[in-house]
This record gives C-alpha cells, structure tokens and sequence, in this order.
C-alpha cells in the first residue's frame, strides 16, 4: 500500500538536505538539525513521548514523519522472522484431536501465537491458536502500537469495522476486534492455502480457472460494494486460494465507506499499490474513487493471471504510476496468442482510463465472465477506430507525433 502526498516528498527532502555553502547556517537551522537527529533517534528506539515532544517543538518535523510512513507503505508483505513480539512466552498442550502439536508459544491475550505469517509497513499477520473455540484463526495487528500515529491507529481500525461488516463465502471474516497489551489487533478466519499472487508466480491459471476465479471476487467485490464500502487495495496478493479451490477476498487496510470518510485520506494522496490502482488513484484524486476503481483493480488482476504480469510494472513505483496514468497495456494477445479473444475484451474494458467506459459494477464484470463461461457472447466490445487510434497513441507516443506532424 502507499500513501503519499503529492508534496511531501519535495517538502521533505528540502527539510532534510544540508544548505548550500553560499547560505550560512542560523541557529535556528542548527536546532532544527538537532531536534531531526533526535526524533529520528526516537522513532527508531520505539520512544514515543519523545516523539511527541520532540513533533511539539518543531512543528515541520510532522513532514518528515508523514514522508517516513509513506515510505514504509511501499514495504511489500514479507516474512520477517527476526521480529519478536513483546508478550507473555507460555507453554500450551492441544487436543491430539486438534491436528498437530503446537510448540512453546507467546501468549496475547486468549490467543497463542503460532508463527508470523507477513508483514507489511503497518501491520504484521500471524497464525494463532484458539485454545476456547479449539481452532486456528489469522490476527492482524499493528506494528509497534506504541509508536503508532493517530492516523495508523484510525486506519487499522477503518480496515476492522469494515471487515466486520462482510458475510460473504468469498470474503475472509472477521469476528474479533480488540486492544491487548497496548497493541491493537483483530482476529480473521484462517485460510489454510496460498495467495494468488503465488498461485501465478508458480504457474498462469488456464483461462476457464482464470475466468471462474474472477467471476467469484467480482461477486464478492458487489457485495463489499453493497454494504457502501469500497476495497481500494485489490491485489493478487490481497487473494487467497483456499483447499477446495475458492478465492477469498482479505485486507481492507485501505477500505473506504461511501458515506463515512474519517478523514486519513486526504487530496493529493495516493492509496494503492501501483500496479493495481486506477488512474485516478494514480492522481491523488481521491474523491473520484469509486465502485469503478476496484473494477479496475479487478481487470489488473485479470490481466495478470492471463498474461503472467500486471498490465504496468516499471522498476520503480513514481515510473508505474505514471504508466498507469498515461501509458496503454500491450494487447494481451500479442502476449499470448492463446488467451481468448473474449477474455481480453473484458479484461480492456475494465482497464479503461475513463472510469463511464468501465463496467459500470462489479456485479456487471461478474455478470461477463458468466456469460464467457456458458459460451455465451459477452458484453464487452472491440473498440471504433477513434479509440484504438487513442489508445495506440498512447502505446507510441513518438511514432504518434511524427505521424501528426505528417498529417
């Protein structure tokens, strides 16, 4: 996930770059020097009254801290064995009846802390036991609570109560929300499985998979949207595929309801992961995002289980953004000439960059790939002529050009 505004960085750098040996240094850019040196100190040592002291006398320093949690947002969920909770090491003896033996375990709260599952730039996952219900369950909580900002603590409880709301067979549930040792947390059902992004990485689903995997997250993206809430982060990685084969929707860190904002995100900051998120995510504009957004979103994930590979993915995230906001996805059978001609129509109508030539729902998209899986024509049309020559503009903006200059 990133959030970043669309000054911070320029503002930051500027706070945190030496002057110039023409300028001389004041005393008050030698207290400013000084105070940075000590809340970075802070920020690392976890002490989070110095922080705060530290953001009350130097009130520029919250720019380096909104740069500095943007930053760690664009930290991929990753396994990270080296970090050791703060918590209460217990002994626990299972049921042989519960499956295997759990070892020597932390204990937080009524929960016993099997192992970590990833992380991300604001919360760590793990396995746990339940030893009351007798079962295994996902929890999710903050990284370092007690240096946790405002805003991540108002974000990680947004993701809570909008889990909490969803019933849905392709949707992980939430039943659980709390705070314990300090730590905010909330426990999920566990899904024993992989994420769809491994799933790809091994080997491409075939195209029927790959249809009827997408028909069921659309579905259950319609219902998110039902209940007013949009995903915003719809990723393949933020998609698990449980034992029987059915994909489970997860993570709504970046969840936004329709008619309840908390204010965390404001204009000018970009909520998503690159690859995944629409233009107008892209551009910071935030109140433009929509129920077409995570359309969108769900056709980069369609285009990657078909071609291998998200329709932009440059070797940074500044170069994909723009990609996502200016550039044009190659054709998908240009890639692989034996993706269905029909699969591909869906897949660009999604993509679109105007969000009114998107399908107009989820539901709609599911509605497609149904209708491709019966043999049935879909809905999804080629396009006239005045927006292929758009697009292929866009795929060759030099050649385009010099064609113009022609003409």
């Amino acid at each position: 996930m990133a959030q970043i505004g669309s000054e911070s960085l320029s503002r930051v750098e500027s706070m945190t770059q030496p002057e110039s040996p023409e300028e001389p240094v004041t005393p008050e850019d030698s207290q400013h020097a000084r105070l940075l040196d000590e809340l970075l100190s802070a920020i690392q040592a976890g002490d989070r009254a110095k922080r705060d002291e530290l953001l009350r006398l130097d009130p520029r320093l919250h720019e380096l801290v909104g740069c500095l949690e943007a930053l760690d947002d664009f930290i991929p969920l990753r396994v990270a064995p080296e970090f050791q909770p703060t918590l209460v090491a217990v002994s626990s003896q299972t049921p042989s009846s519960a499956g295997p033996q759990p070892v020597p375990q932390a204990r937080f709260g009524k929960y016993e802390l099997l192992k970590e599952l990833g992380r991300g730039g604001m919360g760590v996952v793990y396995k746990a036991w339940q030893p009351d219900l007798k079962r295994h369950v996902a929890l999710k909580m903050i990284l370092a609570s007690e240096c946790a900002s405002a805003e991540q603590i108002s974000r990680f409880q947004a993701e809570a109560r909008a889990a909490a709301r969803l019933r849905h067979r392709n949707i992980v549930g939430i039943f659980e929300v709390g705070e314990e040792l300090g730590r905010h947390f909330f426990a999920m059902d566990f899904v024993e499985g992989q994420s769809l992004a491994a799933v790809i990485a091994r080997q491409r689903p075939s195209a029927e998979i790959t249809a009827r995997w997408m028909e069921s997250i659309a579905m259950a993206v319609e219902h998110l949207h039902s209940l007013g809430i949009i995903h915003r982060d719809l990723k393949p990685s933020n998609i698990l595929i449980d034992p029987q084969g059915e994909p489970m929707v997860t993570d709504f860190g970046l969840a936004k309801m329709f008619d309840s904002d908390s204010g965390a995100t404001g204009t000018g900051a970009i909520l998503g992961t690159p690859s995944y998120m629409s233009p107008e995510q892209a551009s910071g504009r935030n109140a433009l995002v929509g129920v077409q957004s995570d359309v969108y979103s769900l056709g980069a994930m369609l285009y990657e289980m078909l071609a291998g590979r998200p329709p932009f993915r440059e070797e940074n995230p500044m170069s994909t953004l723009i990609q996502v906001l200016e550039g044009e996805p190659a054709q998908l059978r240009t890639l692989d000439a034996s993706i269905p001609r029909e699969l591909e129509l869906i897949c660009l109508k999604c993509l679109e960059k105007d969000p009114a030539r998107r399908y107009a729902t989820a539901g709609e998209l599911a509605a497609d790939l149904h209708r491709y899986l019966r043999g049935e024509p879909v809905e999804a049309q080629s396009r006239g002529m005045v927006q292929w020559l758009r697009r292929w503009g866009r795929r060759q903006p030099g050649l385009a050009c010099r064609l113009a200059v022609l003409i």
